[in-house]
């Protein structure tokens, strides 16, 4: 089954699923938080439920919230240096995607958005 066209219910909102395409370099060191295949934290809005917050709309640019969506995830350190702690912890971000019209979409609540982002300036990269 694929889903062509959906609304979302209650205070849900569909948003594009952004990722960078590659690693961003800021003074000489990538930046993890921006690494090819990261979802971007600036997405549009795609469709928004019937219960949402006033003003945001559809084709909006906002700012999107991940601390919902992190989960530490742990993993043993083969070679570790200090013999008392072998276990790494990383925190990741898990989205709730969902495809639609063959195009992935972040599946959000309204209370993930941080900010509507009203205007912008070209001058940088991002």
């Amino acid at each position: 089954m694929r889903i062509i066209k959906a609304r979302p219910m209650l205070n849900h909102i569909l948003t594009t699923a952004d990722e960078y395409e590659s690693d961003v370099i800021k003074d000489g060191i990538i930046d993890t938080s921006k690494e090819e295949g990261i979802v971007k934290d600036i997405q549009r809005i795609v469709a928004v439920g019937p219960n949402c917050f006033e003003g945001l709309n559809v084709g909006d640019m906002v700012l999107i919230n991940p601390m919902n969506y992190s989960r530490p995830e742990h993993s043993l350190r083969e070679d570790s240096i200090l013999e008392k702690s072998k276990d790494e912890v990383k925190m990741v971000v898990s989205w709730p995607k969902i495809e639609i019209d063959g195009k992935e979409c972040l599946f959000l609540y309204d209370r993930d958005i941080d900010l509507v982002i009203d205007e912008v300036s070209h001058d940088d990269e991002e």
